[in-house]
């Protein structure tokens, strides 16, 4: 089982991802005026660490919500992406292990 706080931590930031103007974050589908600049959203951790430091406290709206965050990152976590992948899609490519094997057996 995961530790609780950093399970919190990454609930808490997941959070700040998922809904920005909560936390006073400008969002992707809010257009500033000032500036005819279009923001990469994709990676906002710098963006997180500017507007947010040192701390802000969690809105009392998105904190019955942290539970539910914490729960889907861990299962996430714990889910066998790769099977699931090679069971729905097999590759058709020849693995080089499985090469190795063939070519000792076949003397």
């Amino acid at each position: 089982d995961p530790d609780p706080r950093t399970q919190a931590e990454h609930a808490r930031l997941a959070a700040k991802y998922i809904f920005p103007r909560q936390y006073g974050l400008p969002n992707p589908f809010q257009v500033t005026k000032k500036f005819n600049i279009y923001r990469d959203n994709i990676d906002r951790q710098a963006e997180i660490e500017v507007w947010l430091f040192p701390a802000c406290k969690t809105p009392k709206r998105i904190k019955n919500v942290l539970s539910i965050l914490g729960q889907m990152i861990w299962k996430h976590s714990k889910c066998g992406y790769k099977p699931h992948l090679d069971f729905a899609c097999p590759s058709k490519v020849i693995k080089q292990s499985t090469l190795k094997q063939r070519s000792h057996t076949d003397f």
